[in-house]
């Protein structure tokens, strides 16, 4: 359940901002007055709008007034997340953006199906024929309802990854999601976010980016984006623009063969990281690659000192 401590309100509306499901608004009286409108009936318990509360009046508490647990970092027990739909879709983009990553855009009918909503973090299963679904996490911005955004690796060159392939505009996809969860269930200790990806694991990082950097939950985030090779870059010219536009917001890229031209930094990872190990500690980190990155990243952030509460991860295979 949401528990609302309203004596402790500003009415600074950050709540009613984030909310991804409309449960939490504010009218304004004929006394001039500000209140709150909050509809228990369509709230998920998310936790995102006592992430973004700057006075501790929001938490998510279970049944008996205690902070919900977190058991994994990739669950949140108990909580309502946003209802499961099944939509059927058309593909509005599909483009290769690196030598082994597509992009895919897929919209629909917002007259038939209505919007779709889903947290930062999650995926859907999209579904290539009637019965055969491939798992991809949602690279678009949770505030974009009528379609959704992918970085698809055909790196494996698997079932999924051909499918993409042969895909053309116009051609009919299902879905079904959103499933799983990244965002913590209790409010962050630090308003500092970093991101760190491997190669399309940037994608449900990206979504979390655009929706911290939107909603003001960030007052500071850092994106490390590490790949092979000049080939793999993707995402470089988006990133940059958003450096220039948002001052709250850097960009690093971190490759194991930088190309001869390069222009910047040729730091690795690891390097790039060291440089951070102070801010680091004061920080929430997110992270998103194969097991082998993720596990290796998340141990170096360890031995640096960070607390494993301070880090919320998600793998692929």
């Amino acid at each position: 359940m949401l528990q609302i401590l309203e004596q402790r309100c500003i009415h600074c509306r950050l709540c009613e901002k984030t909310c991804l499901n409309k449960s939490m608004q504010f009218i304004t009286t004929p006394s001039g007055q500000l209140e709150r409108r909050f509809n228990a009936a369509t709230c998920w318990e998310c936790g995102v709008c006592a992430d973004a509360c700057p006075k501790d009046v929001l938490s998510v508490v279970d049944g008996v007034g205690q902070a919900a647990p977190v058991e994994d970092c990739d669950q949140i027990p108990g909580a309502q997340l946003p209802p499961v739909r099944e939509i059927e879709a058309q593909v509005q983009i599909v483009t290769r953006v690196a030598a082994s990553t597509y992009f895919l855009r897929i919209g629909w009918d917002m007259k038939r199906f209505k919007e779709f909503s889903f947290l930062p973090g999650q995926f859907v299963d999209l579904y290539f024929d009637s019965f055969t679904a491939r798992a991809y996490s949602i690279a678009s911005s949770p505030f974009q309802r009528d379609f959704l955004e992918f970085f698809i690796s055909t790196a494996q060159h698997g079932f999924g990854a051909e499918c993409v392939k042969s895909l053309v505009v116009g051609e009919k996809i299902s879905f079904s999601g959103p499933f799983g969860i990244l965002l913590p269930v209790n409010p962050p200790k630090f308003p500092r976010k970093v991101f760190i990806a491997a190669g399309t694991g940037v994608a449900p990082l990206r979504s979390m980016l655009y929706y911290f950097l939107a909603a003001r939950v960030a007052s500071e985030a850092v994106l490390f984006h590490a790949m092979k090779d000049g080939s793999e870059l993707f995402l470089y010219d988006e990133f940059l623009a958003l450096v220039r536009a948002d001052k709250r917001f850097q960009y690093v890229v971190a490759m194991l063969d930088f190309p001869k031209t390069w222009p910047h930094g040729r730091e690795g990872l690891d390097a790039a990281l060291l440089k951070e190990k102070t801010r680091l500690l004061q920080s929430e980190i997110y992270l998103c690659g194969g097991p082998g990155f993720t596990q290796s990243t998340v141990d170096k952030l360890i031995g640096f000192g960070v607390q494993q509460s301070n880090i919320f991860y998600e793998h692929y295979h």
